[in-house]
């Protein structure tokens, strides 16, 4: 499966770089086959790389190729749905048909942040493809979600995919998918917005933190106890929160949710600027002696794309000119640190980078790091964010206007 390929053709085509475009573009057309795929794969990676990258190329330049392939991988993933809750397992063996989760996930349930990452990628497929069953699935799983019991007003982490109970608390890409959900359907789906408000104010009520020194984070909840500890991944809520703020509707609103991501994007810069590298460890932890410093086997980087990721709405959203200057340190560090022979490899320790290199280049260094990298620079009609939203892999979709919402799915798919 050729998933460097895929996951990096938008990139490709966004810089400008036809040749190697049209490269990509003729190899995805003449080879990429779900059907060559063999073992078990992630349904959740699948649909963001994937199906993510193959709606984005459509999007971006109308080729109707492009709808096929996406089709085949939508109707590939059918069969993690078959559950009794509709809610997907996490991997599933395409020739058996065969859908499991993990075993380590809370006693074999599904995760949050995986079956709640599909609604951007299969609502875009059921429109291009003219095949509702795709927008049905995933609103199936919206539905299950709305009514599930929450804790202290957080999304279970893990939901047993038979019954559809809650088994623990938090998950982070499904709440990055509600607000841009509701942005992607113009902001007409009033039932991704309730959910996204009402759990981002249970976010900022209960984890995010201030340290000694004064930085903010978003720590983690376990059994209802604080971890005070934030995730390089965790970084993504930079832009998250910097998208609420500009949809605010109080002045008031706005200043004080744009606040809270420009101090998160603080943050993660200075976990950043702190390492010899100046490139930001996998996790930072703070207490009462020390601020974003990281603990032995958190202390690499696999050329992760979540903090540049918040400068970068950082800059759009704001036009400080301070995100441009962070995105550059940080490109400069990595070029400086991860540039080998034959592309790009993570650090094993981001404090001593002469420990050497992990010889792994992840597809979404191409799709999503240096994606957002370069958008960081261009003008802000590359990618209008009033006009495109972004999957969680960095692949841009467009916002669908409300003649095209109604004639693909009609108002009786529109909550009230």
């Amino acid at each position: 499966m050729p998933a460097t390929i895929v996951d990096a053709a938008d990139t490709l085509y966004i810089m400008g770089l036809t040749d190697k475009y049209n490269e990509a573009r003729d190899f995805i057309r003449d080879n990429f086959d779900m059907k060559k795929a063999t073992g078990v794969l992630s349904v959740f990676e699948t649909n963001i790389r994937f199906l993510g990258g193959l709606l984005s190329l459509y999007a971006l330049t109308k080729e109707d190729f492009y709808i096929a392939k996406a089709r085949q991988v939508g109707e590939a993933l059918l069969p993690a749905f078959n559950t009794p809750s509709g809610i997907p397992k996490s991997n599933l063996d395409l020739k058996t048909k065969y859908a499991s989760n993990y075993g380590w996930a809370n006693g074999g349930s599904s995760i949050l942040a995986e079956f709640g990452s599909l609604h951007l990628e299969f609502l875009y497929l059921a429109k291009i493809s003219k095949s509702p069953i795709f927008a049905k699935k995933i609103q199936t799983v919206r539905d299950r979600m709305d009514k599930a019991e929450k804790i202290n007003g957080l999304y279970p982490n893990y939901v047993n995919p038979d019954s559809g109970r809650s088994l623990g608390a938090l998950g982070d890409s499904f709440y990055e998918y509600l607000i841009k959900s509701w942005i992607q359907l113009n902001k007409t789906d009033e039932q991704a917005r309730r959910m996204y408000w009402d759990v981002s104010a249970q976010i900022q009520k209960q984890m995010v933190k201030t340290s000694k020194s004064g930085l903010r984070y978003v720590a983690e909840l376990r059994d209802g106890s604080v971890d005070h500890k934030m995730g390089h991944l965790a970084c993504f809520c930079v832009g998250m929160f910097a998208l609420q703020a500009v949809n605010e509707k109080s002045a008031e609103e706005k200043k004080t949710v744009m606040q809270l991501a420009e101090d998160l994007g603080k943050t993660c810069h200075e976990s950043y600027i702190r390492t010899e590298s100046r490139i930001g460890p996998e996790m930072f932890y703070f207490n009462s002696h020390d601020d974003a410093t990281s603990r032995n086997g958190e202390h690499g980087y696999i050329l992760r794309p979540e903090v540049i990721e918040g400068f970068f709405y950082l800059w759009r959203l704001t036009g400080k000119p301070e995100y441009r200057e962070w995105v550059w340190d940080a490109i400069t560090a990595i070029e400086k640190h991860c540039r080998v022979e034959h592309g790009y490899a993570g650090l094993h320790n981001v404090y001593n980078p002469g420990q050497g290199h992990d010889d792994v280049q992840q597809s979404f260094f191409l799709a999503e790091t240096l994606k957002y990298a370069y958008l960081t620079f261009t003008d802000s009609t590359v990618i209008d964010l009033d006009k495109w939203v972004f999957n969680t892999e960095a692949h841009p979709l467009p916002v669908m206007s409300a003649q095209e919402i109604k004639e693909a799915f009609g108002p009786e798919n529109q909550e009230n």
